[in-house]
């Protein structure tokens, strides 16, 4: 009984320190979206990831009749993307 009070104690305790110690950690992305700077100041450009989906059901045809695979469809949309 004393040992599922102390574990319960010890799992408060643990749970209460991560839960606030985690308010202290920034991203180091945070500049991008809270600038300081004024308005003249150099523009930040923000990091973008872009997740493709490469899996076999890419080279089925793609619906709209164009025939294409859907992989050359994505490839095309993401150079429209990338060029603009």
């Amino acid at each position: 009984m004393q040992d599922s009070i102390t574990q319960r104690i010890c799992f408060l305790i643990t749970s209460f320190l991560l839960v606030f110690s985690s308010g202290a950690v920034r991203a180091d992305d945070t500049e991008i979206y809270f600038s300081s700077g004024s308005a003249t100041d150099s523009v930040l450009r923000p990091n973008i990831l872009f997740i493709l989906d490469t899996s076999g059901s890419m080279e089925i045809a793609a619906s709209g009749g164009s025939g294409e695979k859907r992989i050359d469809e994505l490839k095309d949309a993401m150079e429209s993307v990338l060029n603009s």
